[in-house]
């Protein structure tokens, strides 16, 4: 091998863009294993061809749903060798690391890119895997990560940043593809508004802002007038019959206390990496006692109700035993993670029992916390409200589950966007990190998240 040759690589070896690479690996191999097709993806297999024939694609439209660009690459891949969706869909879980990097790293890009690569080895890429692997990452992956690619093009434009035609080009294709999902173009419409507003003030609106809010607009006149939302609307009613009878408060509080509940009641590594992180940024932001201790309590939730719960569970299975080892039951409490129903916290049958409104107590008053110690970490700067930001858009997305009767059909996949936005908020607060010359207490817990992406990888070969 050349001189030439040997500096080209270790030049690569180092550079900023080298953890994607690494990430790519990974997550191909990971790929290679995967079954295809499975639950959804059989459905639409034995779908027909569904060439560019408008009147199908018109009668998917009418019938079950707005989703006619997704559904119809969805029915193209599983026609192809199961290859093409595995080299795809690598790609654009990669892709999607690069784009959040590209979004919000400015300083210190490659420890900064190994933080983002190890959390998206570390999140549990089965989550969205439960209506079929192509299916779900298609309609839900790629839009994210074609929606992080489009924004990362207008936060140029509002920065004042050089960009070039082929770079615009590709995001309004990008972006035709991810306004799709009800929920992204809902998202995207609210930010290129947003983003329309504040160039206009500044008098230097960009035309790619007002035609991606058009076509954001369009693409939800197409999704609110499609016929077959509405019927599959219907049909998914079934699965839940009383749902039209839930109250709105109900609906509100289903809503959230699930939402809660799945990152403080569970075993979601993505989301006590990010309590972690929230604590190291505060307690080294401030001295006192009470701001650390304030900080710390819900991590502590977590470890108590989500973590050592998960690991009791997964020992007892480990050692074979026929009765699991005892959960932790906190006196009064009792059992909080198993208070869940599919009617939320508080229903006809509990609504007497104290514990019950000790459980909500504790859930929304951890919930809390976390908004108030992210304002605290970053209360020496404005990024305090992009952060908070970002989680209100996240949550937002899975409280739109609220007013579906599919909130417990759709499983884990619609937590997806909020797990995207504590992954973005995760990378602010590693930067935060950086910038208080922190570096060797970065490096070490950089060094332990890559033991629990490890750990986490080995899991989903495993199990894959």
């Amino acid at each position: 091998m050349s001189y030439l040759n040997r500096l080209k690589i270790s030049k690569f070896i180092n550079g900023d863009l080298f953890p994607f690479f690494v990430l790519g690996l990974a997550m191909f191999m990971v790929h290679l294993l995967i079954p295809i097709p499975i639950l959804d993806d059989i459905d639409f297999s034995f779908a027909g061809t569904m060439k560019l024939d408008l009147s199908a694609l018109v009668i998917r439209y009418n019938t079950w749903t707005s989703r006619i660009l997704p559904e119809y690459l969805i029915i193209q891949l599983l026609k192809a060798p199961s290859i093409l969706w595995r080299l795809l869909n690598t790609l654009i879980y990669t892709w999607l690391g690069v784009a959040i990097s590209h979004l919000l790293v400015h300083k210190q890009k490659r420890m900064t890119n190994w933080f983002i690569a190890i959390l998206l080895l570390i999140y549990p890429l089965r989550e969205i895997a439960n209506a079929g692997w192509v299916t779900t990452t298609v309609i839900y992956l790629w839009p994210l990560t074609f929606a992080l690619v489009v924004l990362n093009l207008l936060r140029k434009i509002i920065q004042q940043e050089d960009f070039k035609f082929p770079e615009v080009l590709l995001s309004i294709l990008l972006l035709l593809f991810a306004i799709n999902l009800e929920t992204i173009c809902i998202l995207l419409t609210l930010l290129f508004l947003a983003a329309a507003i504040h160039l206009l003030r500044q008098k230097r609106l960009h035309w790619f802002a007002v035609v991606g809010l058009l076509m954001c607009i369009t693409s939800l006149v197409f999704i609110f007038a499609s016929p077959g939302n509405a019927a599959r609307y219907a049909i998914e009613l079934e699965k839940f019959p009383d749902f039209s009878h839930i109250s709105l408060i109900t609906k509100l509080e289903m809503g959230m206390s699930s939402t809660f509940a799945f990152y403080f009641f569970n075993f979601n590594l993505v989301f006590i990496v990010f309590s972690l992180l929230l604590f190291l940024v505060v307690k080294n932001h401030y001295t006192h006692w009470f701001y650390r201790v304030y900080t710390f309590l819900p991590l502590l939730v977590v470890i108590l109700f989500g973590l050592i719960p998960s690991l009791q569970t997964w020992l007892s299975g480990f050692m074979g035993s026929d009765q699991p080892i005892k959960a932790l039951n906190i006196p009064i409490l009792g059992l909080p993670q198993a208070s869940m129903t599919r009617y939320g916290l508080i229903t006809l049958v509990n609504f007497t029992m104290l514990r019950t409104y000790l459980t909500l107590i504790l859930l929304y008053a951890a919930a809390c916390m976390v908004v108030i110690s992210v304002v605290m970490a970053f209360s020496h700067n404005k990024r305090s409200f992009l952060a908070l930001g970002i989680l209100a858009l996240g949550f937002a997305s899975r409280m739109a589950m609220a007013f579906l009767p599919t909130i417990w059909v759709s499983n884990t996949r619609t937590f997806l966007l909020l797990t995207t936005a504590i992954i973005l908020c995760s990378v602010m607060l590693f930067q935060d990190l950086l910038e208080q010359q922190a570096v060797e207490k970065t490096r070490i817990f950089l060094l332990y998240s890559g033991f629990l992406a490890g750990l986490s990888y080995v899991h989903l070969i495993l199990n894959v």
